[in-house]
């Protein structure tokens, strides 16, 4: 298993790596913002999710690719505005977004401190919006293939845009609020962590399986139930990463 999550790792890098959307940015410092996450690697766990729903219902997983790749972009930028929020300073052993910006406006325009932060947040916040711009339009590229419906290819982009994108903000907002109230409950937690992290990764495993059976009709079984097995997974992870938050070693 681990040597094909390494393989599929390696077709999203080379598909993010070779995209023509973020070339159109300006300035400079945007779209080397816009790149810098997807570049940097991580488990691509959220596109082996897709992908292998997509093979387990008989799908060829290369025709899911665009959407593997998207979910990939758009998890992304969930963790640029997350490490605002939290103020970190590091993600995968390298500074965060809005902290490398922060660098470039202090070595490029000469900012001080103060100004260089919040050039460094404006400018993070500005590349997530894109992140999720270019998001989409990978996912809508599901059309070019003979094999996938643009019938298909337009309901999964409203379903991340519309299902997900209220749902997952919504865990993150509950996420923010709970550090402001005296005690939170086990099932508040339960739900904010749900939402905020097991909602895409319920797409991921729906997705993959809708572009295999070519359906945009999410209530198939096989469907729901990958999805639903996909919700639990995601609550387990991010569990699990929040304890080694809080316990782990740095």
């Amino acid at each position: 298993m681990l040597k094909e999550l390494q393989h599929i790792a390696q077709s999203i890098d080379e598909l993010i790596a070779h995209d023509h959307f973020p070339a159109q940015l300006q300035p400079t410092a945007l779209r080397e913002a816009v790149i810098d996450y997807p570049r940097r690697g991580g488990k691509r766990l959220r596109p082996a999710l897709l992908l292998w729903s997509c093979g387990l219902l008989g799908g060829m997983e290369e025709i899911a690719l665009p959407a593997a790749a998207a979910v990939e972009i758009y998890h992304n930028w969930t963790l640029v505005h997350d490490d605002i929020i939290d103020e970190d300073d590091f993600r995968r052993n390298a500074p965060t977004c809005h902290r490398q910006l922060a660098g470039w406006g202090s070595e490029n325009y000469g900012l001080h401190e103060r100004l260089a932060d919040k050039f460094g947040r404006d400018f993070a916040i500005l590349a997530g919006d894109v992140q999720q711009a270019w998001a989409a339009d990978m996912l809508l590229r599901l059309a070019d293939n003979a094999k996938v419906s643009e019938r298909l290819a337009n309901a999964l982009s409203r379903r991340l845009h519309q299902v997900v994108n209220c749902q997952l903000i919504s865990g993150e907002a509950l996420d923010v609020a709970f550090g402001y109230r005296e005690a939170v409950r086990g099932a508040e937690v339960e739900e904010m962590m749900s939402l905020k992290t097991g909602i895409l990764l319920q797409f991921c495993a729906e997705a993959g399986a809708a572009i295999a059976l070519n359906s945009t009709d999410f209530e198939i079984q096989e469907i729901k139930k990958l999805g639903q097995f996909a919700l639990q997974a995601g609550l387990a992870f991010q569990l699990k990463d929040d304890w080694l938050g809080i316990f782990g070693e740095p």
